[in-house]
């Protein structure tokens, strides 16, 4: 299991980082947020996330330990995959994202891509009390 990468971002790909280290480029998806943050040609460490699957192997990266726990607590609610909890984390901050789940804003959730009505409450009943948030 890959738990960190550390090494020099290449290129930026739609929401994929080019993440090089000794000569190998591993692809690396990530939130906006951390897409803002980072510059081509500078070292970066994401926490990873790897996303195992007969047709793909995915690594999703972090740049805050945080939001790749929340990312794994959103991961735990039915019917959420990593590309709908990575919308999810696009809508702000993971405190935000944190305070939006603890409060019950359907409609704050509403607004990451891919997130119905649905899939927005599922997130606040199986989430609120485990957010870390009162």
């Amino acid at each position: 299991m890959i738990a960190t990468l550390e090494g020099v971002i290449s290129e930026k790909i739609g929401q994929q980082v080019v993440l090089s280290i000794n000569g190998v480029g591993y692809g690396v998806l990530t939130t906006v947020s951390n897409l803002e943050r980072i510059t081509v040609g500078e070292k970066n460490k994401f926490y990873i996330y790897e996303n195992i699957k007969e047709e793909a192997h995915d690594l999703f990266g972090f740049l805050l330990l945080d939001d790749k726990k929340l990312f794994e607590q959103l991961l735990s609610v039915k019917n959420v995959g990593p590309k709908v909890a990575m919308s999810v984390l696009d809508i702000g901050s993971a405190n935000d994202v944190r305070t939006a789940i603890a409060s019950g804003d359907v409609k704050r959730l509403q607004t990451a891509k891919g997130v119905g009505k649905r899939a927005a409450e599922q997130i606040v009943v199986e989430l609120r009390d485990k957010v870390g948030l009162i």
